[in-house]
């Protein structure tokens, strides 16, 4: 296997899917986006056409992920920060649960400590201004 290359699965896509998800949803999320502002814009002129503005946004936001995709930089780049993210560990279920009880526990201790802070300084101002 050559260096920077995904790993695959034989008939599968491997962490490739990945990167296709990304561009994917890349060109959804721009397309809509483009949408809105188009509609936005069209408002000011006449009633916007649905279809044009879908259409036109579609193309753009699509178009504009297959071209990033093929760029030769971009396409690069994802697939580093793919390979980088493969190897991260996920903790377990177990380690998980034991983290946020640590978190819950700390918190509701900090939480005591800052009410007892409070009462005590509520109550000596309320001593040396009130008297």
């Amino acid at each position: 296997m050559e260096s920077g290359s995904m790993t695959t699965a034989p008939g599968g896509l491997g962490n490739k899917r990945y990167l296709y998800f990304a561009f994917l949803a890349a060109g959804a999320l721009a397309a809509y986006v483009l949408s809105q502002i188009l509609t936005y814009a069209w408002e000011y002129f006449a009633q916007p056409k649905d279809f044009v503005v879908m259409l036109v946004s579609a193309t753009v936001g699509f178009g504009g992920a297959i071209i990033a995709y093929r760029h030769p930089v971009v396409n690069q780049l994802a697939n580093e920060v793919i390979a980088e993210l493969a190897k991260v560990t996920w903790p377990t279920r177990k380690e998980t649960t034991a983290a946020t009880v640590v978190v819950v526990v700390v918190s509701v201790i900090a939480a005591i400590v800052l009410g007892i802070y409070d009462a005590f300084w509520s109550w000596l101002t309320d001593i040396i201004y009130v008297t």
